[in-house]
């Protein structure tokens, strides 16, 4: 019976054993590197409220980046300046160009000391005036800062940046 099973599915007891081990293999393997399963809400919320004071004063920030030539192009737009468009127009940076000038949180982004400095005397909806660092001239706005709660009850009260970058550390830990 058993021949008989190989013949009418074409294949040899060699070649069936073969496919066998190739499954098993595979099957051995997924199980090691296996993405591990998003944390779940609860895990969030428990992280979430460890690292909320951690995140206390973070302030988010745009940017208009010029070149370090450009002095006088730099004025000009800070005499401008007034929404996010004037990023996409003059910025040369184009990570952050498309998006008004967003370069995130501090807390979540190391900046260069000149950049940071400045935006540490901002506060939300403050322009600082030209800022000259290694990259260029910047035009800096605080354009969030965020306050921890007393308690959590929600992962709401963070912003997704924190969040998104809290979950890598709940998957690693469940490795």
């Amino acid at each position: 019976d058993w021949e008989n099973a190989l013949k009418q599915i074409g294949t040899t007891e060699s070649q069936y054993r073969s496919l066998l081990e190739i499954s098993m293999l595979q099957q051995a393997l997924q199980e090691k590197v296996a993405q591990p399963e998003d944390p779940t809400d609860e895990e969030l919320l428990q992280y979430a409220q460890m690292y909320a004071t951690y995140y206390n004063g973070a302030k988010k920030s745009s940017h208009i980046l010029f070149n370090s030539d450009d002095e006088a192009t730099a004025q000009e737009v800070l005499d401008k300046i007034n929404s996010a468009e004037a990023a996409k127009e003059y910025s040369q940076d184009e990570g952050s160009k498309e998006d008004g000038g967003n370069v995130g949180w501090d807390k979540l982004t190391s900046f260069v000391d000149e950049y940071q400095t400045a935006l540490d005397g901002l506060e939300e909806g403050q322009v600082s005036g030209l800022v000259t660092s290694s990259y260029g001239i910047h035009i800096i706005k605080c354009t969030q800062v965020f306050n921890a709660p007393e308690e959590v009850m929600s992962i709401d009260q963070l912003p997704s940046e924190f969040m998104d970058s809290i979950k890598p550390t709940l998957e690693s830990s469940a490795k």
